[in-house]
């Protein structure tokens, strides 16, 4: 009796345990080792859709790999290891791979849709129209052709394209979940929240126990304020699949906004177990302690935030605001310098310059220095000439010389708000957070147009409510 004869397996099943599988896999290699025969290449390809089945695309490759070395020209190989290639994300083998199998098979429709949908991939849409083109015209019926035109469509946010495709795709083919769940997605970007819960529904039908299908459905339900029914799909999609992080805040957001603090903070103290050290779960309980006005326990939150991840602006900004509320006024504005320079690439957003002289520091620096000395030497009263020369000293790290600049330009226009704003970057950069606090509230009293330009470039400090506790005088008519 041969190895095929004694296959116990029925390959009409739609369950195989791992060691099922592993076998599987191992009999294959055994038949690979010796001389093909018909009934093995039966065996094989009844295995490699097993496999796919279960996702193995890295045992389908192997195995099709040494198809390929005994049969060059059998373009099913190379359209296979196309398919796996693209899932074990490596579209460039995959579309090379593809292209072979192109060569041996050009008018085959599965090989001309896959390759369109490794082009998507690659954001090379005009190219993977070609090849939909192409597959459209052997085959007008084809699901996956409509499919893959309503990817491109929703890629290029024309989303009613979009929509007219893959409604036709699910025309043709019922089964097929992941174009329904596209579809409400594309709903969903157009505010069709109805049609939205018409799809994901019939997806979930298909795909009941896709963690991902039911936070969507969550997601919508609180669209249409079925609030209740939409703390059932998160718990869903949580009970599902405990590490779905994005259900589990959603979940959390629902009952914050609904104040059930307690029913919050279970939540996240649960998932910290499972996500020891994650930054945002810890950042998501301080502000719902701060919710509580519990502003220490807020605090030791933030802090542990921070030690998750040091440049997480939005937990310096809010645990300023602790600070502030329990009196440790120094360590609030230190805090607040540090979320002020962490809000924005290093700081570079917040301080941007002010002149358009539109360079970068290199080695003709000094040229430029010089340049700037020399027209004030010739017009000292001139203040953007000033400021630039301040900025440039800062950005050398020389703050004495910066100083000496901005007190000129002080002295050439008082109460000017672009020089208090430089100041305030200055002390910020000397460490004296109090000084620094006191020149940029000088700054958006004498010039409100930077209070503007603030909100633009920071707005996670500017809504922060250590911001407004300290500039809200300032900003009452912004």
């Amino acid at each position: 009796m041969s190895d095929i004869e004694r296959n116990d397996f029925s390959f009409g099943e739609d369950y195989f345990s791992d060691n099922d599988i592993n076998e599987i896999v191992e009999r294959c290699k055994l038949i690979l080792s010796g001389e093909l025969q018909e009934d093995s290449i039966k065996y094989i390809d009844n295995s490699i859709e097993i496999l796919l089945d279960h996702f193995r695309y890295e045992e389908v490759l192997e195995i099709v790999k040494d198809l390929i070395s005994a049969h060059p020209f059998n373009y099913e190989n190379y359209y296979r290891a196309g398919f796996c290639l693209f899932r074990m994300n490596e579209p460039a083998l995959a579309y090379r791979s593809l292209s072979k199998a192109q060569s041996l098979n050009p008018n085959n429709t599965s090989i001309l849709i896959e390759k369109a949908m490794v082009c998507i991939h690659m954001n090379r849409l005009k190219e993977a129209s070609g090849y939909l083109r192409a597959a459209y015209e052997i085959d007008r019926n084809d699901p996956r052709t409509y499919f893959a035109y309503g990817i491109i469509y929703k890629r290029i946010k024309k989303y009613f394209k979009a929509i007219k495709f893959l409604r036709r795709a699910a025309k043709l083919d019922h089964e097929d979940s992941e174009v329904l769940y596209l579809l409400a997605h594309c709903y969903r970007d157009i505010n069709n929240f109805g049609f939205a819960m018409d799809a994901i529904e019939r997806y979930l039908e298909l795909e009941p126990k896709c963690s991902d299908g039911w936070m969507f459905k969550g997601q919508i339900l609180e669209r249409l304020n079925r609030v209740e029914r939409a703390l059932n799909a998160f718990s869903t999609s949580i009970a599902l699949d405990p590490l779905n992080l994005s259900a589990l805040f959603s979940f959390v957001e629902l009952n914050i906004g609904l104040r059930k603090y307690k029913i919050a903070l279970d939540s996240l103290n649960s998932a910290s177990i499972m996500h020891p050290g994650n930054y945002a779960i810890y950042f998501k309980i301080g502000e719902i302690w701060m919710l509580k006005q519990d502003y220490f326990t807020a605090a030791e939150f933030f802090s542990k935030t921070l030690a998750s991840d040091r440049k997480f602006a939005s937990a310096y900004i809010e645990r300023a605001y602790c600070n502030l509320k329990t009196g440790e006024y120094q360590l609030a504005l230190s805090d607040l310098h540090d979320g002020l320079i962490h809000s924005t690439r290093d700081g570079k957003g917040l301080w941007g310059s002010f002149g358009k002289w539109g360079f970068k520091l290199g080695d003709d620096d000094l040229e430029y220095i010089s340049h700037f000395e020399e027209i004030i030497g010739i017009h000292p009263e001139n203040l953007v000439t000033w400021l630039q020369l301040a900025e440039i000293k800062l950005d050398y790290k020389n703050p004495h010389h910066a100083l000496i600049a901005l007190k000129n330009a002080l002295a050439t226009k008082p109460l000017n708000g672009k020089t208090y704003f430089l100041l305030s970057r200055l002390a910020y950069r000397l460490g004296n957070n109090k000084q620094g606090l006191a020149y940029l509230r000088a700054a958006f009293r004498a010039d409100g147009s930077l209070i503007d330009a603030f909100k633009k470039n920071n707005p996670i400090v500017y809504h922060s409510r250590i911001f407004q506790s300290l500039f809200g005088d300032l900003t009452e008519d912004k």
